[in-house]
């Protein structure tokens, strides 16, 4: 396919590449560089990439390319920029303006002009009955030959047609193309026209409109009119004047409307948004309106971060993605202190579950690392615990437990020292899960009775129930299913209570798992049924998915592989949507009892190898339990191939990237 990349929003070097891999839909993985990851996922693809706007960013972005081209056989790029790239191979298209007329063209020659058509053609746009009269014809042949056929110039010339003619446009013009000297002629008068149109454009607007498009040359990648009233609305604007300040400028084509799915955005081209942002430097009020936007946005950021853990889940995920990069440049203002420099790290605290949901985990651990660097940060033990504890989720959901489990430790003694229970309790809740995910599953029971005793004391009632729900995983992990039964039927009552589905689907979804080892299938399917509704009623796609993903092994238990394939498939297609690595894993290794069941006794080979690698890859440890039902199935395809046969497919699997192996999966019949 063809796949469009848009470098202008970005300001730092370092997300080209990671805006690459989002737009490919390819994810991190931990210890390998990204660029290698996204080579390696696409090797196989025949692509057409564009990149648009590298000339900010040309270093990083020629480096991406030059590796794009040597590992990927049938890639084409295609890309725009100011200057080369320097890649070997590069081969440079000047882009012209459009074809002119001669200047004296009557009519007929003038619709020839390609600049011309598309002059009359936005003319039309606001007046449709318009058409180039006899006596008019020079004077628009004059007009778009001064604008040299720059498509822009010609848009806002047109724009000027609901108000003014073709000859006072031209009088307009008159005076700004007196300083076009030195340097390259044709380059200049071409940049210096279009400047020229900008600022003439800027000069007829009222002053309050200079004012709001100046302002607006803070957002990044759109707004929305809520934004815009913020950051907008502010001595000498009145909040309530903003709206019609952006339709009038919506009319002169310098602002553009765009009706989404979730409601109207905003957004200027990126030639208008720099000539904007350069005026408000100019005029003293750049600081002033950057901290506006930046504390909105970090006010979004904190209402979207609880949005995310509840029922609106999908709305705020949406949300996030369409400002991602308000969102960046509020964190690079707090980095340099244009707001308080704390709240990088709150802003990272409120983002977690966004950058863990959509592949952003190694962006967000960039701006931890950075943040608690800040020394703001360093001085404020708080701020450090909280930089720790989002730095451990982070690292966590890419599988480097490890790592979580060290900052997690870190986070334990700062909080024990500042006096705050609960978060201490919730830090060694937290633990608890790496601690079991690194195989301390006598560790993790230890903290887990910790912080449960201190949820319990200051009437903590959802620290209470994940508690619970965490020391039923452990007895589960340890194959003490009894006890594990009471801790997660105590789990589920306090959840039930205090109506958190989140603690009551995964609740059910343990018990389920094991009734199945039990081999009662039809409890088994009454709870994963249960977690079910649950999840989807909360619009919890993560733990809809994880249901979706145990009915499809009861139903391969029970031998009934269509259905066991149909809920496995849309489970696998949740979890590779969502990043969530490990359950791809695991999901992967259900396919492969599932094609051993169905006498694809190669693919099933070859697709443990390839979860194997996967699991390898990213340094996920499995339970006691899930140990053997791996082995099992391995030996039973070797079994059913013999071990020369086996070895062949299997370590022709371990070749294959996760991405691969996903698509092998969901292709099997």
């Amino acid at each position: 396919g063809a796949w469009f990349v848009d470098l202008s929003p970005l300001r730092d070097p370092a997300l080209v590449v990671a805006e690459a891999a989002r737009v490919l839909g390819v994810a991190e993985e931990p210890g390998r560089p990204l660029t290698e990851t996204l080579c390696a996922q696409i090797r196989s693809h025949r692509l057409l990439l564009v990149f648009d706007n590298c000339e900010h960013m040309i270093d990083t972005a020629g480096d991406l390319m030059d590796a794009l081209l040597k590992a990927v056989p049938q890639i084409r790029i295609l890309a725009s920029s100011r200057e080369m790239l320097d890649v070997p191979g590069e081969q440079a298209y000047p882009v012209q303006p459009l074809p002119l007329p001669n200047r004296g063209d009557g009519v007929a020659a003038l619709m020839r002009s390609t600049a011309a058509r598309l002059f009359v053609n936005r003319v039309q746009a606001y007046q449709p009955d318009y058409a180039i009269a006899d006596e008019e014809a020079a004077e628009v042949a004059d007009l778009v030959v001064r604008l040299e056929g720059i498509p822009l110039a010609l848009e806002l010339a047109a724009a000027r047609m609901r108000t003014l003619s073709v000859a006072e446009i031209n009088a307009g013009l008159a005076q700004r193309f007196e300083v076009l000297t030195g340097g390259s002629r044709r380059l200049q008068a071409r940049q210096q026209t279009l400047r020229a149109l900008v600022d003439w454009s800027y000069d007829m607007l009222k002053p309050d409109e200079q004012r709001v498009l100046d302002r607006l040359g803070v957002f990044v990648g759109g707004f929305d009119a809520a934004a815009a009233d913020v950051v907008c609305g502010s001595e000498p604007i009145a909040t309530e004047e903003v709206q019609t300040t952006l339709t009038s400028l919506i009319e002169k084509s310098l602002l553009m409307r765009e009706e989404q799915a979730d409601g109207v955005r905003y957004r200027m081209l990126e030639t208008i948004r720099d000539y904007a942002s350069s005026k408000l430097q100019d005029h003293g009020e750049l600081a002033a309106t950057a901290a506006r936007h930046g504390e909105h946005y970090f006010a979004l950021a904190k209402e979207g971060g609880r949005g995310l853990a509840g029922g609106e889940q999908p709305r705020w995920l949406r949300r996030f993605e369409a400002e991602v990069d308000n969102l960046r440049a509020a964190k690079t203002l707090a980095m340099a202190g244009g707001i308080d420099p704390v709240i990088a790290i709150k802003l990272a605290v409120a983002m977690l579950h966004f950058w863990m949901l959509r592949g952003y985990a190694t962006e967000g651990r960039a701006v931890v690392r950075e943040a608690l660097a800040l020394p703001q940060v360093q001085a404020s033990d708080v701020a450090r615990a909280w930089g720790l504890y989002t730095g451990a989720g982070l690292a966590s959901s890419q599988g480097e437990h490890k790592e979580a489990r060290r900052q997690l430790e870190e986070c334990l003694a700062l909080r024990r020292g500042l006096g705050n229970p609960v978060q201490t309790a919730a830090t060694l809740s937290t633990l608890a899960l790496s601690q079991l995910q690194t195989g301390d599953p006598a560790g993790a029971a230890q903290c887990e009775h910790e912080a449960l005793a201190i949820f319990r004391e200051h009437g903590d009632r959802v620290g209470e129930a994940i508690g619970l729900l965490h020391l039923g995983q452990i007895a589960m992990y340890e194959r003490n299913d009894e006890l594990a039964r009471v801790e997660l039927d105590r789990a589920l009552a306090v959840a039930r209570e205090i109506k958190h589905d989140e603690v009551h689907g995964e609740a059910e979804l343990k018990l389920g798992e094991l009734a199945l080892v039990a081999r009662q299938s039809d409890d088994a399917v009454a709870c994963f049924e249960r977690s079910l509704a649950v999840c989807r009623d909360a619009a919890d796609k993560r733990g809809e998915a994880q249901a979706l993903r145990w009915l499809g092994k009861t139903h391969l238990e029970e031998g009934r592989l269509g259905p066991a394939r149909q809920r496995l498939n849309e489970a696998l297609r949740v979890f590779d949507a969502f990043d969530m690595r490990e359950e791809v894993v695991c999901c992967l290794e259900d396919c492969v009892g599932l094609m051993l069941a169905e006498g694809h006794f190669q693919e099933a080979a070859d697709l443990a190898g390839a979860a194997s690698a996967a699991r390898t890859r990213l340094a996920l440890l499995m339970s006691p339990r899930d140990q053997i039902f791996r082995k099992s199935n391995e030996d039973r395809v070797r079994e059913a191939l013999g071990l020369e046969l086996f070895d062949v497919a299997f370590y022709r699997g371990r070749r294959r990237e996760t991405e691969e192996a996903v698509r092998m999966a969901l292709a099997a019949r």
